[in-house]
């Protein structure tokens, strides 16, 4: 059952992403240059140090202490997001920040597996 349901949860992802910025296209040009979106990738690169430093010294506890920090809960976001604001802006804020933050943390990821030594099964 497992597999079926994160199928369903990752298309269901998919379908809010590209539902929320098609809906709200006109307004995205105001959101990407109100400033909003570089205070929230200030806040992930933040995070994704503070983790860092926490794992300070053993190079697996500095990678995963600084992805896994810097990583939010996307669904508790969003769902604060529409149930606490009126602002329809504040959803695709939320939105916006969680695909470009992740797409940083996947190009960060990257970067940091190349200091790890390849693991090679006997």
């Amino acid at each position: 059952m497992q597999p079926w349901v994160a199928t369903v949860s990752n298309i269901a992802l998919y379908v809010i992403l590209v539902a929320t910025f098609v809906g709200y296209f006109p307004s995205l040009g105001g959101i990407i240059t109100s400033g909003a979106l570089l205070a929230a990738l200030v806040f992930i690169l933040v995070a994704f140090g503070v983790g860092y430093v926490a794992g300070w010294g053993k190079d697996h506890l500095e990678d995963v202490g600084a992805l896994g920090t810097a990583q939010r809960n996307t669904a508790a976001g969003l769902i604060v997001a529409t149930q606490n604001f009126s602002d329809p802006n504040v959803l695709v804020v939320m939105t916006l920040a969680s695909t470009v933050g992740l797409v940083l943390l996947i190009v960060l990821a990257t970067v940091l597996r190349r200091d790890n030594p390849a693991h090679v099964a006997i």
